[in-house]
Formats: structure tokens, C-alpha cells, sequence
């Protein structure tokens, strides 16, 4: 049940203040890596993913100045 909006297993963070103690959730994503799940990344790597399934990626070559080619084309 999410009445608060936590969830069995999730994380939290106990402040303890003057007369209570406040719960915050916390999630354990390094900060140097948040980036990494922002909305518009994810939709980016779906985006990607979507073109890896329908083969939309380039050959593979045998030498970095052919691929260089390959994308100058």
C-alpha cells in the first residue's frame, strides 16, 4: 500500500527534528549518475533500443577509418 508514497522495501531517510521524527524516501542512485534516469534519458534509450531491434545500426567494421567512412556516407 502506497498511501504515503512508499512502497514495502523502499528506503528512507529518519530526521529527527524537535518534538517528531520526519521520514523522507531516498533513493539510492549515486548523484554523479542521475542524469542516467532522468525522463528524457530514458526516452532516448528507448528510442535506441527501439532502433537496435529493428536493425537500424551500422555494419561492423574492420577498421576506425572505415567506419569513419561509413558515417561520412
Amino acid at each position: 500500500m502506497a498511501i504515503i508514497g512508499l512502497e514495502a522495501g523502499d528506503y528512507i531517510e529518519a530526521l529527527l527534528e524537535e518534538d517528531h521524527i520526519a521520514l523522507k524516501p531516498r533513493k539510492l542512485i549515486d548523484p554523479s549518475q542521475g542524469w542516467y534516469w532522468t525522463k528524457e534519458w530514458q526516452e532516448a534509450e528507448k528510442e535506441v533500443d527501439d532502433e537496435v531491434e529493428r536493425g537500424e545500426v551500422s555494419p561492423p567494421f574492420q577498421t576506425a577509418e572505415d567506419g569513419i567512412e561509413w558515417l561520412k556516407k
